[in-house]
């Protein structure tokens, strides 16, 4: 197709002082609508360029008609940008004007000039314009002629209103830069009351729920650990950033309220058996690794030392010479036979800690699937799922191995070793190894495995082992999530201790 050029030509006196700032963007968007067409103004020839396809010159001169009346309203129309209606009625016209003057029966009709705008129709244009370029200032100028014109009341309102609305989006605007809680949601409900746009009031709100939220949660840190741990999921939901100084305290707020827990169980106590000794013991272990710190855990470590000496003075009174005549029985024992029986137990602590590892791999399954059908993470949910065959194959297998090597008979010097060495780690304050030792003994007694026992191995190895080192020994997909959640070890001590 062919390239043609139309000149559009206007008297320079018809042209207004900087016409080009606003009509050049006016008719770039003219020529981009009709298929990247020319159109252009030359002030200084007094003409408006346009070049390209002739069909679409065509279908762009209403449109460029349209804006030479809105930009010069005391020019005649030029020609080229008439009606085929119009150009028929003004073709005899040319004719008498062009016809000799020698002919006085011919009577000379000149064409009316159209009608210029009135002071109260430029001063309307204006507030449309003004109200384009979305600026509060050039509104409120323009709003001022208006008022000086003399508009119509109708003109006035809505340019009262455009200013309204101008004003409070940028008022909008300078509370979203300055991030406090209180401007904004002024702001927001000066926007809102102004019309202003729906875009607009969306991203102020959201803002405003993230800016709440992370109030909410600086609020919450001096609170208790439900608290904390509801503005923390408010805060994740709303998509805030920087919650790790938040997680941190929630585990801490956790840590101690276990740490509560189980001084109240040992509140009243003057002594405590091994075992409620070494689940208290535990508790304060924990609350030392989560940063605990206050009276509370002083309080603690007091009761613990008192139920530790309460204790070993119990032992030291009941010692009898049954244990002496044990301990020789121990000391004089052949040592091939010494020897195997320590292998027997070496091989029996290792398979309940396989057993242990398994069922933390079960209960990092349950807490990841039931993570994920909150989220709504479906597709998530469906590929662990398929995981359990194969997780619970492995648990059954570490299960039947664990009770396979366990002892199926008393060994009375054994027994009496095993005990002599859950005394030293008590005294030592290795409660892991005491309750291992404990496990043990009550093996050795004759008492069959039970769940109970890898529940707990699979605890004490919670507590001692690493996030990493717990993420070495699960499949792939788990180890994945375990990695990308920082919550999920807690959620899994929850899991097991039920």
């Amino acid at each position: 197709m062919g390239q043609e050029e139309l000149v559009i030509s206007i008297d320079k006196a018809h042209w207004p002082k900087n016409v080009l700032r606003v009509l050049s963007p006016l008719l770039r968007k003219l020529g981009d609508s009709h298929g990247h067409l020319i159109v252009a103004a030359q002030p200084a020839r007094g003409v408006i360029l346009l070049q390209g396809p002739g069909e679409k010159i065509s279908l762009a001169l209403p449109g460029l008609r349209q804006l030479v009346a809105e930009h010069f309203p005391d020019a005649e129309v030029p020609k080229e940008l008439l009606t085929p209606c119009e150009q028929a009625a003004a073709a005899p016209e040319e004719e008498e004007a062009k016809s000799p003057a020698s002919e006085p029966d011919v009577e000379m009709v000149k064409a009316e000039r159209a009608a210029a705008d009135t002071p109260q129709e430029l001063a309307a244009k204006a507030l449309r314009r003004a109200y384009a370029t979305r600026s509060a200032s050039a509104m409120r100028i323009a709003l001022g002629a208006a008022c000086a014109a003399r508009v119509a009341p109708a003109h006035l309102e809505e340019g009262e209103r455009w200013l309204r609305e101008l004003q409070a989006g940028a008022a909008l605007g300078d509370a979203l830069a300055s991030g406090e809680v209180a401007e904004l949601q002024r702001a927001l409900n000066a926007a809102r009351e102004a019309q202003v746009p729906e875009e607009r009031l969306d991203e102020a709100e959201l803002q405003l729920g993230r800016l709440q939220a992370e109030q909410n949660l600086q609020e919450a840190l001096a609170g208790s650990e439900a608290e904390l741990r509801e503005a923390l999921a408010q805060a994740r939901a709303l998509g805030a950033e920087a919650l790790e100084a938040a997680e941190a305290a929630l585990c801490t707020k956790a840590a101690e309220a276990e740490l509560l827990a189980a001084m109240e169980l040992v509140g009243g106590l003057q002594a405590a058996d091994e075992e409620t000794e070494l689940v208290f013991g535990s508790a304060v272990r924990e609350a030392h690794s989560a940063g605990v710190v206050g009276p509370t855990l002083a309080q603690a470590e007091a009761k613990l030392q008192a139920l530790r000496d309460a204790r070993q003075a119990a032992a030291a009174q009941s010692e009898r010479p049954a244990d002496e005549n044990a301990a020789e029985n121990v000391a004089g024992e052949p040592p091939a036979k010494r020897q195997r029986s320590e292998t027997e137990g070496e091989e029996a602590v290792e398979g309940v800690e396989a057993w242990a590892r398994c069922l933390l791999e079960a209960a990092v399954l349950r807490c990841c699937k039931r993570r994920a059908i909150e989220a709504e993470d479906f597709d998530l949910a469906l590929l662990l799922k398929q995981q359990e065959p194969l997780v619970a194959g492995r648990l059954e297998k570490a299960k039947e191995a664990a009770k396979a090597q366990a002892p199926r008979e008393v060994d009375v010097a054994k027994l009496e070793e095993v005990r002599s060495r859950k005394q030293q780690a008590v005294e030592e304050e290795d409660y892991d190894q005491a309750q291992e030792l404990k496990d043990l003994e009550a093996r050795l007694c004759g008492r069959q495995l039970e769940e109970s026992h890898g529940t707990s191995a699979a605890l004490r190895l919670l507590s001692r082992a690493s996030p990493e080192e717990l993420g070495t020994g699960l499949c792939p997909v788990l180890a994945e999530q375990a990695a990308s959640c920082r919550d999920l070890w807690r959620r899994v001590r929850a899991e097991l201790a039920e």
